[in-house]
């Protein structure tokens, strides 16, 4: 069995794996980990009555464990070491865990969630449930045999395992209370697409209908997400995009002014010196000439 300081080691390799990040999408629902730590316990040990502020999700790896609820006497669970058993105890719920057995380990999570569907706060708040994990089992075997001096890159495996574990347990414990998201929902996915798009695209002729289509959203919900995220219109949004690479190669090449514009999506030279003079406040030639 783990000594204490190996227990700390293994501690200080958790915190090292959610350096790397410590959210994830579990549907519309964002679920973030404090913390991930063991705890070793011996028969007697008892935490005595207390409460949190964060959902507290524990799975038993060896040992025997009891919890109880302190305002509701009678109330409670007994968790046997390797048997896939969880428990969520959800905040500011008073509680006491106490050891029946030596060598009782305990993986522990502390979580938040983040816009939860109305169904899975019913079945978690205010509660203390026992969950069962028997399908993880074998993941969590694997992350308890993760010890320090690992290959390379080892913390960020060990956050992949992480968070590959609980978006298994809770797609298990939970089923459809998650759904998976429509692209239309998640905005800014839809304006990457269409910011690649554009980018892509600037030496051609670009309509709206070409960027919602690839986008798969209206041309009104388009319009509107520009606006949120770029603080302009979305003509406006390409136009400048276009000046931005034609003023980088008036730097940066020789080439002249209407190869330039055309090769920026303008098929009209006096056009496009209008529209760089309004945003550069100087015609493309006086612009080469004062950036070289």
């Amino acid at each position: 069995m783990l000594s204490q300081s190996e227990i700390m080691e293994r501690n200080r390799l958790m915190l090292r794996a959610l350096h790397g990040g410590t959210e994830l999408m579990l549907g519309t629902m964002q679920l973030r980990i404090g913390l991930v730590h063991y705890t070793l316990d011996h028969a007697g040990f008892d935490t005595f009555a207390h409460r949190h502020r964060h959902y507290e999700c524990s799975v038993l790896l060896s040992g025997r464990m009891r919890y109880r609820l302190e305002e509701e006497p009678g109330t409670e669970v007994v968790l046997e070491g390797g048997s896939g058993q969880w428990i969520m105890i959800a905040p500011e719920l008073a509680h006491r865990r106490q050891a029946l057995a030596d060598n009782s380990l305990l993986l522990g999570f502390t979580l938040n969630f983040k816009n939860p569907p109305p169904s899975f706060l019913r079945a978690v708040k205010g509660k203390m449930r026992m969950l069962d994990g028997a399908a993880e089992r074998e993941q969590v075997a694997e992350i308890a045999q993760e010890t320090p001096g690992g290959p390379r890159f080892q913390a960020e495996r060990l956050r992949l395992r992480l968070f590959e574990l609980l978006l298994d347990f809770f797609a298990d414990a939970f089923g459809s209370m998650f759904g998976e998201v429509p692209p239309s929902v998640r905005g800014g996915d839809i304006l990457e697409l269409a910011d690649h798009y554009i980018e892509e695209n600037l030496t051609r002729a670009i309509t709206v209908d070409d960027i919602s289509r690839h986008a798969g959203i209206s041309r009104r919900h388009l319009y509107r997400l520009f606006e949120e995220k770029h603080g302009m219109p979305l003509k406006e949004y390409i136009i400048r995009q276009r000046l931005s690479r034609a003023a980088a190669a008036l730097i940066g090449t020789d080439l002249p002014v209407k190869e330039i514009a055309e090769m920026a999506g303008f098929h009209n030279l006096s056009y496009f010196t209008r529209q760089f003079h309004r945003v550069f406040t100087m015609p493309p030639a006086k612009y080469r000439r004062l950036g070289r």
